[in-house]
């Protein structure tokens, strides 16, 4: 018999709800329910809740102390981890190339403080940045679908940055653009 209290216990020491636990062995949240309660005595997945839990059923049973004597090792892998892994294997190849571009361009958290001040060195200042958006949401057809708005804004955004590329702080223009030249002042006419 199912000893709800143990299993109760071990569900939050891993922080797992009824719900996410019910998901991840397959069975109905009412199951878990039931066993944590005592409207259930076992369960013919009693293997799999235990395995999801990190131990044994016969310490959710109450044959055994210890939640880890003859507990299966710790899997590399996290639940959700493993979950993205099968996910993986069944994109195509040329989705699945894509979608480890997506991933390796996502920020880390220890790159993301470092991204930050990256961009507001590189970045013209706000002031310059709002005449520019303002520029651009007034040339917007507002009776379009935000959606459409959004992809209008996108597809003008790299032609207002570059405009204000001679704002940018000495020495941070972008690679692969050229700051603008300052138009001459016409020499007076000779007379």
């Amino acid at each position: 018999m199912v000893d709800g209290e143990r299993l109760s216990s071990r569900m939050q020491s891993l922080g797992l709800s009824q719900s996410e636990l019910a998901r991840r062995v397959g069975v109905a949240q009412q199951t878990i329910y039931k066993l944590i309660t005592g409207a259930s005595r076992s369960s013919s997945h009693l293997h799999r809740i235990a395995r999801e839990l990190n131990t044994t059923p016969a310490f959710l049973t109450g044959e055994t102390d210890d939640p880890d004597q003859s507990a299966p090792p710790k899997p590399e892998l996290s639940h959700d981890e493993l979950a993205l892994v099968q996910c993986i294997r069944e994109i195509e190849a040329p989705d699945r190339e894509a979608l480890l571009h997506l991933a390796r361009s996502l920020p880390r958290a220890d790159r993301s403080a470092a991204l930050a001040k990256s961009w507001t060195e590189v970045l013209p200042p706000e002031r310059a940045l709002a005449q520019m958006f303002e520029g651009l949401l007034m040339a917007m057809d507002r009776q379009l679908p935000l959606d459409e708005q959004g992809k209008l804004l996108a597809r003008r955004l790299p032609i207002g940055l570059s405009q204000l590329v001679d704002l940018l702080p000495a020495g941070t223009v972008p690679a692969g653009s050229k700051p603008r030249r300052s138009r001459a002042t016409p020499a007076p006419a000779r007379q």
